[in-house]
């Protein structure tokens, strides 16, 4: 009997603690929510972004009206310029930008209230889009057009046009980063001055090797005998390097 007894009191201690730590956790839910694009503030286009990860553009949000100082919220932008989190609570917040592929914006405060829009208008290092791409026994070519909305002739602001690379994979998320792509060109820029490469279309190209479509053959029809290219202008300034994108493009390769 005593051991009956027992078994009664532990299943009674058992379940007010499930109930208990039920009511512990009877929070309410996020009701907002952001989905704001970056744009480019004299074109008003998008500003082409990396890959969403940990080395793209990362948004850092910091409620400012809680009871208690809030901890910093980090999302990443996705690659056609926009980031979204639609897990906030309605509230006011300082919103910054980090690294980023733009000249630097100021935090600004944004009021959260449901699921709320957001345009942030900023001024790239530079613009870089793919007039023609083709390929031809396992070389990738592409004209690139690269252009600045800045006023560059009167104000360089310490910055140079270095490199114009061209990157290529399977999937359609593509950036300078080694697991991001399969094969990359380069064209170096430093010998040319920033006049000439704004001045006309630029040609690079990336090399598929052999061991690649091999390697890569089943993705590759999978995705209807097409990959992926992208392109990137580098700016270095300021001491820094800044990559800035075209929009992936579909290029069909005949396996």
């Amino acid at each position: 009997m005593k051991f009956k007894y027992a078994i009664q009191a532990n299943l009674f201690a058992i379940c007010t603690f499930l109930f208990s730590s039920c009511s512990l956790d009877n929070y309410d839910a996020p009701d907002g929510g952001l989905n704001g694009i970056i744009v480019d503030s004299k074109t008003g286009l998008s500003v082409p972004q990396p890959v969403n990860a940990t080395t793209g553009l990362t948004v850092r949000l910091v409620q400012q009206d809680w009871e208690v100082e809030a901890d910093a919220q980090l999302f990443y932008g996705n690659e056609n310029g926009q980031f979204i989190n639609g897990q906030l609570f309605s509230g006011i917040y300082t919103m910054s930008l980090e690294q980023t592929n733009f000249f630097p914006v100021e935090p600004r405060t944004i009021v959260i209230d449901g699921q709320t829009a957001a345009t942030v208008e900023v001024v790239p290092y530079a613009n870089i889009e793919i007039k023609d791409l083709s390929i031809n026994n396992l070389s990738i070519n592409a004209d690139v057009l690269v252009s600045r909305s800045w006023d560059w002739k009167t104000d360089d602001k310490d910055c140079k046009i270095t490199s114009i690379k061209l990157y290529w994979n399977v999937s359609n998320h593509i950036d300078k980063e080694s697991t991001h792509n399969l094969g990359s060109g380069n064209v170096d820029c430093n010998s040319l001055s920033d006049q000439d490469i704004l001045s006309e279309p630029q040609t690079t190209y990336a090399l598929i090797s052999a061991t690649d479509i091999n390697k890569y053959a089943h993705f590759i029809k999978a995705n209807g005998n097409k990959i992926y290219v992208r392109a990137a202008v580098v700016t270095s300034c300021g001491g820094k390097e800044y990559y800035n994108y075209s929009n992936a493009q579909e290029l069909y390769i005949d396996l």
